[in-house]
């Protein structure tokens, strides 16, 4: 247990987490967060599945209701020739599955990948701070392998319905301060990762 002086938010504590665990002589570690439940055999299921020591390896979040089978967030994973393939039911991933970011809800890495990408982006202070990470690591050649059998439970965001030009999406609703720092930390990684045209 690290309690820190100051409020950076979920990113800060985050980054706190890698540094700590850095500077010990552990080699894997499991980041989740603070409302997150898991399952019995979450961990045991990943570490069967960790053998590749440059790759990150992921927990399915589902909702909290025994039963539910709804993800909590979208699995965008990778099909052939680069092409998404996205699902929001737990029941329709396969075993394991390569996805182009990953929460940190389950993530767990090995020392040397982190030896080389560093910790998250404190900056970040809440929201998109495991998705600039994601981006570092298959910067670095990793890949980030969701993992079926490995569960944990977590809150269901709220959603609604949003037309913009003619097209239907979701959004998350959020507080105002928190639409903030997704807005922000969304136009950060564009311009880092993407430039400005995406």
């Amino acid at each position: 247990y690290q309690r820190l002086e100051h409020n950076s938010g979920g990113a800060g504590g985050f980054a706190a987490a890698v540094e700590r665990f850095l500077a010990g002589d552990h080699q894997w570690l499991w980041l989740l967060d603070d409302d997150a439940l898991i399952e019995p055999d979450a961990l045991r299921a990943l570490m069967e599945r960790a053998v590749d020591w440059d790759s990150v390896y992921w927990s399915v979040a589902v909702c909290l209701e025994k039963g539910c089978d709804e993800l909590c967030w979208p699995v965008a994973m990778l099909g052939q020739s680069s092409k998404t393939i996205t699902t929001t039911i737990a029941s329709h991933l396969p075993a394991i599955a390569e996805t182009t970011n990953a929460p940190f809800l389950g993530m767990l890495l090995h020392r040397s990948l982190m030896e080389r990408i560093g910790v998250p982006d404190r900056g970040f202070f809440i929201s998109g701070d495991d998705a600039e990470y994601c981006h570092r690591i298959r910067r670095q050649g990793g890949r980030i392998l969701m993992v079926k059998a490995s569960r944990v439970r977590h809150p269901l965001p709220k959603r609604r319905s949003l037309r913009l030009l003619g097209h239907t999406i979701q959004v998350l609703e959020l507080a105002p301060w928190k639409r903030y720092y997704e807005i922000r930390n969304r136009l950060i990684i564009a311009k880092r990762y993407h430039g400005y045209r995406l």
